[in-house]
C-alpha cells in the first residue's frame, strides 16, 4: 500500500487512523502492528483517494472511526480485505493440491520466504519469487488479515465455494504466517485468527478489488 497516499486520504476524509497505527521498516516493507479495525479503514482511504467507491460503511455511511463491525459492499470497486477462500485461492495460484504457494515442491526453505526469524523482522515486499499467478510474499513476512470472523470447523465445510464466513465470532482470520512462524505456520491450508482490536509487529494486511 502507498502510504503517503493514504496518509493524504485519512487527513482529508477524517479517519480515525493515527500515526502509530500501523508501522513498517520502510516504504517497500509491509506494514504491521495494525489492527482488523485499521485495516479496513486503510481499504477505505485509499478508495477515496483513488476516487473509488468505498467497500465498508457502518449505519448507512462510509466507515471511518470507531470500531464498530462494518457492512462490506461485494459489488463496490474500491479496496477491501480479501475473504478467507479468495486468500486460499490466490495463495495456491495454479497449483492446487502443493503445501506453499510454489508448486515445484513440498518444502520450504530461506531463499523462498522469510519465516522462522532467519532475517530478524520483516524483508521488502517481492524479496522472493512470486508464485503461479505473480503473488508476491504469501507465504512468511506478515501475517494478513482477512474479511472472515474465524470458525473451527466453518471454512473446512465451505472450503471451495465463495464463503464469506460465519456471521459472526471473537477472531478475524489471519493467513500467510510470518517471519516470526516456523514452516508448518507458512502452508498455504494453516489457518491463524486474533482478535480484531489486536496488533503485532509480524501482522498486516493485503487489500484486493473485485474484478470488474
Amino acid at each position: 500500500m502507498c502510504g503517503a497516499l493514504v496518509a493524504l486520504a485519512v487527513a482529508a476524509n477524517g479517519y480515525g487512523i493515527g500515526p502509530a497505527d500501523g508501522e513498517g521498516k520502510a516504504a517497500d516493507h509491509p506494514v504491521y502492528n495494525i489492527t482488523w479495525y485499521e485495516a479496513v479503514k486503510r481499504a477505505n482511504a485509499r478508495s477515496e483517494k483513488e476516487e473509488l467507491e468505498p467497500c465498508y460503511t457502518a449505519s448507512g455511511v462510509v466507515y471511518h472511526m470507531g470500531e464498530s463491525t462494518p457492512n462490506c459492499n461485494w459489488s463496490a470497486n474500491g479496496y477491501r480485505l480479501p475473504t478467507e477462500a479468495e486468500w486460499e485461492k490466490a495463495a495456491r495460484g495454479e497449483g492446487a493440491g502443493w503445501r506453499y504457494p510454489w508448486s515445484d515442491i513440498d518444502e520450504i526453505d530461506a531463499s523462498r520466504a522469510n519465516y522462522s526469524n532467519y532475517y530478524g523482522g520483516t524483508t521488502p515486499v517481492g524479496s522472493f519469487a512470486p508464485n503461479g499467478v505473480g503473488l508476491y510474499d504469501m507465504a512468511g513476512n506478515v501475517w494478513e488479515w482477512c474479511w472472515d470472523w474465524y470458525g473451527e470447523t466453518s471454512y473446512a465445510s465451505s472450503l471451495g465455494s465463495d464463503s464469506r464466513g460465519p456471521a459472526s465470532g471473537t477472531g478475524r482470520v489471519l493467513r500467510g504466517g510470518s517471519w516470526y512462524v516456523y514452516a508448518n505456520g507458512c502452508r498455504v491450508a494453516n489457518r491463524g485468527n486474533y482478535w480484531p482490536d489486536y496488533e503485532l509487529g509480524n501482522l498486516g494486511l493485503r487489500l484486493v478489488r473485485t474484478a470488474s
